[in-house]
C-alpha cells in the first residue's frame, strides 16, 4: 500500500486489512481513523483453495450484510449478490475462481 504517496501507508487504521490483522497499522505520520458505521468487525476470514474465494465474517445480531462484487473499481454501481441478516454467528460467501485471463473482481460486505 505504499508507493504513490511515498513512505505513507495510507491503509492503515482504517481498513479491514487492519481489523482482520492482515496487515499492521504501521503509517508514518497519518493518525488512526476507526472503521465507520458498521460497529465493531470480527471474524474475518478469506481463504483461496485455488478453485473458489470464501469469504466469511461475524454477523452481529440486528445487523444487515449485502455482499457485493464490481469488476472495476473506477465505476461507482457496485451489484448485490446476496443480502443475509446478522445472527450471532458467521456469514460465509463462496464465489468461483475465474479461469479467463485478465478477470478482476473485487468483493466487499455493506454493513447496515
Amino acid at each position: 500500500f505504499k508507493g504513490a504517496f511515498g513512505g505513507v501507508n495510507w491503509a492503515a487504521g482504517w481498513t479491514i486489512l487492519v481489523e482482520s490483522g492482515w496487515m499492521t497499522d504501521a503509517a508514518a505520520g497519518i493518525p488512526n481513523y476507526p472503521l465507520k458505521g458498521a460497529g465493531e468487525i470480527s471474524g474475518v476470514k478469506i481463504s483461496n483453495d485455488g478453485t473458489e474465494i470464501e469469504f466469511s465474517i461475524f454477523g452481529e445480531v440486528g445487523k444487515t450484510y449485502t455482499i457485493q462484487s464490481i469488476s472495476d473499481l473506477g465505476t461507482a454501481s457496485w451489484n448485490d449478490l446476496e443480502t443475509i441478516p446478522g445472527e450471532g454467528k458467521p456469514i460465509t460467501y463462496t464465489v468461483p475462481v475465474s479461469t479467463e485471463d485478465g478477470a478482476v473482481e473485487f468483493f466487499r460486505f455493506d454493513i447496515q
